[in-house]
């Protein structure tokens, strides 16, 4: 098994990252964000919790909190979303009360 880091940039209160990536952490490590990726073009290997996951262009990508991963490939590209894991669950609860309050 890989030694892994942890990344605590991505932990800050309030974090939101989204970038158009040429080149992505070949270190294993991991972070209480979530973390989205979505090929735009080429294709690399994401390692999650040592299962590798192949994506091609148009593959995306959903990564939950505490998953150690990392990211083997090149000439490829991608966009990268990372947010603090309380973004998520504002949104959830603002997304269930609206739906039992209009489509219900």
């Amino acid at each position: 098994m890989k030694k892994y880091y942890y990344e605590k940039a991505a932990d800050i209160k309030n974090h939101f990252f989204f970038t158009k990536a040429k080149y992505l952490t070949k270190e294993n490590h991991f972070h209480n964000s979530i973390e989205l990726i979505f090929c735009i073009k080429g294709k690399l290997l994401a390692i999650i919790d040592d299962k590798k996951i192949a994506l091609n262009q148009g593959d995306g990508l959903f990564l939950k909190p505490f998953e150690k991963h990392y990211y083997l490939g090149e000439n490829y590209e991608c966009y990268v979303l990372t947010f603090n894991s309380s973004f998520y669950n504002q949104f959830s609860i603002s997304y269930n009360k609206y739906i039992n309050t209009y489509l219900s």
